[in-house]
């Protein structure tokens, strides 16, 4: 990277709103802001529908939602032939012309199956993340007279026998003989009828005793298009492989998306996924001679979200060995990002590289409940279950919150099908809930921890406007209101604590970047994107734009029309005279 800096261009961007993954991938792709493209966050509420509904479906994420015209649409239609691999919101292809592999915002895809699972015959196995103090889900590899049995929740029993340091499995009529660190190649299984791959390691091994992990399992087929694609990585033995390294939760109880596990085993897992796109872009090139391609690594933005504030000395949780630690693992994982980009720059000779991120990220160290200061203003209400939980009454509620998207709707009467707010008491209800967030303060020095409220129409507008709510809210850096569970991103189904405390520790998060303006800084660290252009037309250039702005430049240097209803400009400023 330092090496197409040097003589290229190198920008600090700025993203859209909301700062998150679906949002800034659709921005980069389309040169059109989520007010146009409509991709708002992981979830989003259109206006009529139940507000509960909106937080269980997924469909920002796929193409299918975007309202604007993607890069390689562009380009397939103008004569220049792209693949696009991993790419978020991408699936399913909108034209037949499309080269596709994969492309769902990760964690999201319809082609995982199951997630990883570590089985183990010991109680206090040491594979927990010792940065974070974390430990991930472990499940018991039962021991009988002459052999292991491990019961796989989608593979069934597994039958595993140790021989010295070695372990072999039987799995799925074949025997699977690994020493103790090693890594299987794909293995092919058939889960409920459906062919399908996944990885082992032997993490440990010796008589009586083992560490087993497999990975994410997912569908041999259904993730390419032409569909016959995949066939041809199976064949070739790179099947399909998620970008995004591996967390092994174990329901709300453990994190939704922080690593977990040791950061060897995920580093190494993240290894075999750069080297995944390396050989897939190889192999569709020999079949399609694509002339441009285009594809995503989820990495940095996974160890951001677990590791971030160990950096961060003001974090009141900082310790020195830890941010050593934690320095290590980021020198490590942008070493395996820079040598996935060097085998590209080899094997695209005379080509523009452009490498962006779709946001950067601010560390976070305490959990802050919005419903708390909803709940006192009197603008959400709940009903007791009597187990410690509190339900949401949509019939009693003037508001309620999308924390994927950071936003507020007003339950307007005529808008939402449970609406109890007349438009005479719109504007007042705006007011008492930025009242509301205003007055949430730090325990400690008393200031504010919402940043910025701000009515949605005054962002302007743009065909994707009605998927944005009445508010959007912008926490300070430190603060976060997603703990790292999947309950805490949803409004409909709360703890009595998180209604009765304010604050509290943040255990998993330890990085975000949607709850933050997109120009937030924080001591040496910033919200904005950074992009890096380098190619024979490309001059030397320091500076800033946004990230609305590559999609027409990416089409200037390939001599074709940028896509529709993109709305960026072309950073002429970065191209040679």
């Amino acid at each position: 990277m330092s090496e197409l800096i040097t003589g290229g261009a190198f920008l600090e961007m700025e993203p859209c709103v909301p700062v998150d993954t679906p949002t800034n991938w659709a921005t980069i792709s389309t040169g059109s802001c989520s007010l146009d493209h409509g991709v708002v966050s992981f979830t989003t509420h259109i206006p009529g529908e139940d507000p509960v509904e909106g937080q269980y479906l997924d469909r920002t994420m796929y193409s299918d939602f975007c309202l604007s015209e993607f890069l390689w649409e562009s380009m397939n239609r103008q004569g220049v032939l792209t693949a696009v691999i991993n790419y978020p919101v991408s699936w399913p292809a909108r034209d037949e012309r499309t080269v596709l592999v994969g492309g769902i915002a990760p964690g999201g895809g319809p082609w995982k199956i199951h997630d990883g699972i570590l089985f183990s015959t010991e109680d206090g196995v040491e594979l927990g993340n010792n940065i974070k103090g974390t430990r991930p889900s472990i499940r018991k590899i039962v021991v009988k007279d002459d052999h292991m049995e491990i019961a796989h929740p989608a593979l069934g029993t597994i039958m595993m026998t140790i021989s010295g340091t070695s372990a072999t499995l039987t799995l799925s009529g074949r025997s699977i003989a690994l020493g103790s660190g090693e890594w299987s190649g794909p293995v092919r299984v058939n889960v409920q009828g459906r062919e399908a791959f996944l990885k082992l390691k032997v993490l440990d091994v010796s008589p009586g005793r083992a560490t087993v992990y497999f990975s994410q399992i997912f569908a041999g087929n259904g993730w390419s298009n032409p569909p016959s694609l995949a066939i041809e990585l199976d064949d070739a033995g790179i099947p399909y492989i998620e970008g995004e390294t591996p967390y092994l939760s174990d329901g709300d109880k453990s994190p939704f998306g922080p690593i977990d596990i040791d950061m060897e085993l995920a580093l190494e897992y993240a290894r075999a996924q750069s080297d995944w796109f390396v050989k897939a872009a190889a192999l569709i090139r020999r079949s399609t001679s694509y002339r441009g391609l285009v594809l995503h690594n989820h990495l940095v933005d996974t160890v951001n979200h677990t590791l971030l504030a160990a950096l961060e000395p003001s974090n009141p949780f900082y310790d020195e060995d830890k941010a050593k630690k934690a320095y290590e693992i980021y020198d490590k994982v942008y070493g395996i990002v820079d040598d996935m980009i060097g085998k590209f720059r080899s094997a695209h000779r005379n080509w523009y590289i452009v490498i962006t991120s779709d946001h950067s990220a601010l560390p976070s160290w305490r959990y802050v409940s919005l419903e708390h200061a909803m709940i006192e203003e009197g603008l959400m209400r709940y009903e007791p279950l009597g187990n410690g939980k509190l339900r949401f009454d949509r019939d009693r509620s003037s508001v309620f919150i999308y924390h994927d998207s950071k936003q507020i709707w007003v339950n307007l009467k005529g808008r939402e099908p449970h609406g109890i707010v007349d438009k005479r008491d719109y504007e007042d209800v705006l007011k008492r809930v930025e009242g509301a967030l205003y007055s949430i303060k730090d325990p400690e020095d008393n200031s504010r921890i919402v940043r910025l409220v701000v009515r949605r129409d005054l962002w302007g507008g743009g065909r994707g406007e009605s998927r944005f709510g009445d508010l959007l809210y912008f926490l300070r850096p430190g603060y976060s209101d997603w703990d790292g569970s999947g309950a805490s991103i949803r409004f409909d189904l709360i703890s009595e604590s998180r209604a009765r405390e304010v604050t509290k520790p943040l255990q998993y998060v330890s990085g975000h970047h949607t709850v933050y303006l997109p120009t937030e800084k924080y001591g040496n660290f910033t919200n904005g994107a950074f992009t890096i252009f380098s190619g024979k037309n490309v001059k030397e250039f320091r500076g800033k734009a946004r990230l609305t702005d590559i999609a027409p430049t990416i089409s200037h240097l390939m001599g074709v029309s940028p896509p529709g209803n993109s709305g960026g400009r072309l950073l002429y400023e970065i191209l040679r005279d």
